[in-house]
């Protein structure tokens, strides 16, 4: 063999050698956390957001979407008539359901679900994750400079007082994900829900869907950059609440209430009579601030109730 073509051969083996570096180095290496997610909505506005101030929240400061479906639009004049009914600017209540052909629907601020490709999202039990997505979404571009986002369904009943004295004391610019925390036992067969953190198991930590839960501003521009992560994880058809629960784990975002166990008792999944004793009731660490209220009554029967009770018990 020549010089030249020895010379040839190498410089060729050294460049597949390279190449072969390169392409293991791109597929082969241990992705970061966030390898596979999708960039922020490019039509989402950048804010300077000033830090907190304690003591200056107000109902102006949050954004509620509310997640139905046509076969309960019926539960809209409800929830029109009892909690909503106390918000005074209800232009930042908005509905998201997957159709609109119903009488029973009377509200203006009312979305019809769909995926950035314009595909409608579906009707049956594991759609939500779907909704959610088109929530999260229409909250970041129409109430952008909101503190906090509250996620809840046809049949959630908030206590607008207590939501606004719970969350005032704590940081819109950190991480927050706030509810009546659960847990996923996924090892179980069929896999188990508790309020109580099994031992020696790995399980997911959730935020109960039905009671709802609060996000801070900091924690929902962070998910603006997760969106093709939520689509993967929505894929496995379960509930949409423990999907979330899973997407805060993989996006390394809080656990549900980040160990403050005093929300446990005041976003329940639970009918009001819980909260029936008068040491319960008026303990402020235990007042509700969302309840699921379908169990046995509508929300407005849920309002009645509370009003009965705030006014017996004197608190």
């Amino acid at each position: 063999m020549s010089l030249y073509s020895s010379f040839r051969f190498l410089v060729m083996f050294s460049f597949v050698l390279l190449l072969i570096i390169l392409v293991s180095t791109l597929f082969l290496s241990s992705p970061t956390p966030f390898s596979c997610l999708s960039g922020p909505s490019p039509d989402l506005p950048r804010f300077h957001f000033p830090p907190h101030a304690p003591n200056s929240l107000t109902e102006a400061d949050f954004a509620i979407g509310i997640l139905t479906t046509e076969k309960f639009h019926n539960r809209i004049p409800q929830i029109e008539a009892s909690w909503k009914k106390k918000w005074i600017n209800q232009k930042n209540i908005f509905y998201v359901s997957d159709n609109t052909t119903t009488e029973d629907v009377h509200s203006s601020d009312f979305l019809i679900a769909k995926l950035p490709n314009g595909k409608p999202c579906g009707k049956l039990l594991h759609d939500l994750g779907c909704k959610d997505e088109a929530l999260y979404r229409h909250m970041l571009q129409q109430y952008p400079e909101k503190k906090w986002f509250v996620r809840a369904i046809d049949d959630t009943w908030i206590n607008k007082e207590n939501l606004l004295r719970f969350v005032s004391e704590l940081d819109e610019n950190e991480f927050h994900y706030i509810g009546a925390g659960s847990f996923y036992n996924y090892d179980k067969n069929p896999p188990e829900h508790s309020w109580t953190k099994p031992s020696g198991v790995d399980v997911i930590n959730y935020c109960d869907g039905g009671a709802g839960w609060v996000l801070s501003r900091a924690l929902l521009y962070r998910i603006n950059e997760a969106w093709d992560l939520w689509r993967f994880l929505v894929k496995y058809r379960i509930w949409d609440d423990v999907i979330f629960g899973m997407f805060m784990r993989e996006i390394q975002g809080p656990e549900c209430n980040s160990g403050n166990t005093s929300w446990q008792f005041s976003m329940y999944p639970l009918p009001l009579e819980h909260f029936q004793d008068v040491k319960v009731f008026c303990e402020i660490q235990r007042v509700p601030v969302m309840i699921h209220s379908s169990r046995n009554r509508s929300v407005v029967e849920t309002q009645d109730l509370f009003d009965k009770m705030k006014a017996q018990l004197g608190c």
